[in-house]
């Protein structure tokens, strides 16, 4: 016992010793082993299946299992029929066979709806149940007109005034262009008979006017905060404006005057509320401005929300320049250029209903006189009258392609 009191650490280096001399003997071992293996004693042994094929038992055959032949020659195809009685009983199809959708045309619906809709008297949109006039027509460039013997290709310009205005008679798409480049395709200036080739001489500028669209128009500000170090005294309170458009902050207080498109309003009001709480019993600020246009249009801001102008505005789309005119009622704005001669017009009228527009000329020697016509959301000029550029007439009109 002494012995081993006084020489346990050398014995346990010893032990130590040979545990490392085995495991080097094992190892050695492994390596060695390790050499021998084939790719056999790598495969995993298979085993025979729990169950019989069923081609293999009695009164089954492989005929049985010919999908083909099962579906289509014993399984009858029924083929869909309208459901009498039901909403949608005009819509009914096999599988994905597909049927013509677009989108309703009405503010506040704009849904995709079957083309059936469309034109249809009786019937208007399933949505919001407003009638829908029927789409105009594609354009077939090769016979905007009448095949003659003046006209063999049915462009809607006889050959003979093609040549008087130099225009290639073997180009049927030559019609959709705008020689003088007064806004206006050289197939309408002919029906309309006007020059081809003189800017001055033109259909009315009010006929290049299209509405696009009649709605309140969101203005590019927003009221951020309402300050007030003194509750009682509103004339101490600051306001914050964002505008959005020009990515800064404007302050402001009460009865000063701001301009929000082009025009200059005052702030008339400012109401602080902080009445209602959330659910964590937080106060939801809820204050609000009211300013008044020299004219006496009144627009309230609240805080977080979008600020729309009180009227619908017409949006009226130049399609000889391609510019958009956002107008209200009493609103004067210019068509045309110094080259062509330009046209004022001032919106008198602006029907939100039917999409409309009344415009009265206010051009020198013509000024107080109304236009004859509404702007219309087809216009005066028919889809297949206006300018289509060169690449469009070759290629098909795209939406990548500008067009006037």
């Amino acid at each position: 016992m002494e012995f081993i009191k006084r020489h346990y650490e050398k014995l346990l280096l010893a032990g130590l010793l040979i545990m490392f001399i085995g495991s080097m003997v094992y190892l050695a071992g492994i390596m060695r082993d390790t050499g021998s293996i084939s790719k056999e004693d790598l495969k995993i042994p298979t085993r025979p299946a729990d169950f019989k094929r069923a081609v293999e038992s009695e009164g089954n055959s492989p005929e049985n299992y010919e999908l083909n032949r099962n579906l289509f020659g014993i399984a009858p195809w029924i083929a869909s029929k309208s459901r009498p009685g039901s909403r949608y009983q005009h819509f009914y199809s096999d599988l994905v066979v597909t049927f013509g959708a677009a989108r309703c045309g009405h503010d506040g619906c704009e849904r995709v709806i079957p083309m059936y809709y469309f034109g249809n008297k009786k019937e208007g949109c399933p949505w919001c149940g407003k009638l829908l006039s029927a789409p105009p027509k594609g354009v077939n460039l090769q016979r905007a007109g009448v095949v003659t013997a003046e006209d063999p290709d049915g462009c809607g310009i006889p050959h003979d005034v093609k040549r008087q205005y130099g225009l290639a008679e073997n180009d049927p798409f030559n019609v959709l262009d705008d020689l003088d480049k007064d806004g206006f395709s050289n197939l309408y200036e002919y029906r309309q008979k006007t020059s081809l080739n003189r800017a001055t001489s033109r259909p009315p500028m009010w006929h290049r006017l299209v509405v696009e669209k009649i709605e309140r128009v969101k203005l590019p500000l927003q009221l951020k905060a309402v300050m007030a170090p003194d509750p009682k005294d509103k004339t101490r309170w600051d306001v914050q404006i964002n505008l959005t458009d020009k990515q800064r902050t404007e302050l402001t207080m009460l009865n000063e005057r701001i301009r929000i498109e082009d025009e200059d309003y005052t702030v008339k009001d400012i109401v602080l509320d902080l009445s209602e709480k959330d659910a964590s019993g937080n106060p939801i600020d809820k204050s609000y401005i009211d300013v008044v246009s020299d004219n006496g249009v009144k627009i309230r801001m609240q805080i977080g929300k979008d600020v729309y102008t009180p009227d619908a505005k017409a949006q009226i789309r130049d399609l000889g320049s391609g510019k958009l005119h956002i107008l209200s009622v009493g609103q004067e704005f210019r068509v045309g250029t110094r080259r062509t001669g330009r046209s004022r017009y001032v919106v008198v009228k602006i029907d939100q209903e039917k999409k409309q527009v009344f415009l009265q000329e206010s051009s020198r020697g013509k000024k107080g006189v109304m236009v004859p016509e509404p702007i219309t959301c087809r216009g005066k000029i028919r889809e297949s009258e206006r300018i289509l550029t060169r690449t469009q007439s070759e290629l098909g009109s795209s939406p990548d392609t500008p067009m006037m």
